[in-house]
């Protein structure tokens, strides 16, 4: 019988990524901005032709939220993105505050953490904005989506091959366990860490060199009065609520609504399709 020791496997392969990633830094300031800007549009194309493919593939793995949703999603995203990112400076642009002039530079070495609902927006976003700021990155996927993610990471360095990024720059912890992700997460070459979690799954992540952010979806208290269109209200917060089964970091997860427009409240509710609970049971009438 062969023994694997996926510890010891996942510890490996977290150091050499953070080594190939560190050597990858010095090689990506030689990229300038028009073949970055080249590698991005090819980055937004490959998920533009495959978005359909891939939110399928991640809900039969995952079984979390809506693909027809994600799908949805993503091409609205990819619609807006490069207007949003028109109010945010490149690498080495000049930006002028109050009482000085700075370089934008690299943030450095990043980790992020993908979690199982959307994944493919979440892991597509990732890989974009690295690119942007000449980051590598080291991606953790949950083992719920890993094929998903793995092939998207997969797919994309063979492009960034094409184009003769350095390697390292961009890959994926294939040997997922506590002590491989420790071993990242701990290691004083990571500069920036997002974890996309879901509330159950929690590290406990710390790193005095690294600037460390979590996303998860909150409880978002949505507030209805009785001046207000109530029809309008409650048809956005059943849609909103409704929109890849509620798996959207901003969507409202409780209601409070003033005492005299409750009853209207409740009865619009019903209208859009929402189910009341009373004594155990769910209840539209």
């Amino acid at each position: 019988m062969k023994v694997i020791d996926t510890d010891l496997l996942s510890v490996q392969q977290a150091r050499i990524l953070l080594e190939q990633a560190e050597s990858s830094k010095e090689s990506l300031l030689e990229i300038d901005k028009e073949e970055r800007n080249d590698l991005l549009n090819k980055i937004k194309q490959y998920y533009k032709a495959n978005i359909d493919q891939l939110a399928k593939m991640s809900f039969e793995e995952t079984s979390y939220g809506r693909y027809e949703d994600e799908i949805k999603l993503g091409k609205y995203y990819l619609d807006n993105l490069d207007n949003e990112l028109d109010f945010y400076p490149n690498i080495f642009d000049i930006v002028s505050g109050q009482n000085s002039r700075q370089v934008a530079l690299s943030k450095g070495l990043s980790l992020v953490f993908i979690a199982p609902y959307l994944s493919t927006l979440t892991c597509f976003q990732a890989i974009y904005f690295a690119i942007r700021a000449l980051n590598p990155l080291i991606i953790v996927s949950d083992t719920r989506c890993e094929n998903t993610v793995t092939k998207m990471v997969e797919d994309i360095k063979k492009i960034l091959k094409e184009d003769f990024y350095p390697r390292g720059f961009l890959d994926i912890l294939t040997y997922n366990s506590d002590l491989g992700e420790k071993t990242l997460y701990e290691s004083d070459k990571v500069s920036f860490i997002l974890e996309n979690l879901l509330s159950e799954d929690k590290r406990e992540i710390q790193n005095d060199q690294a600037q460390i952010f979590k996303a998860e979806i909150g409880n978002n208290i949505v507030f209805i009065d009785k001046d207000c269109d109530i029809d309008k209200a409650s048809c956005e917060v059943i849609n909103s609520k409704a929109f890849n089964n509620g798996l959207l970091p901003g969507v409202e997860q409780s209601v409070v609504v003033e005492e005299n427009a409750y009853d209207q409240v409740v009865q619009k509710f019903k209208e859009y399709g929402a189910y009341f609970f009373k004594q155990g049971r769910a209840y539209k009438t």
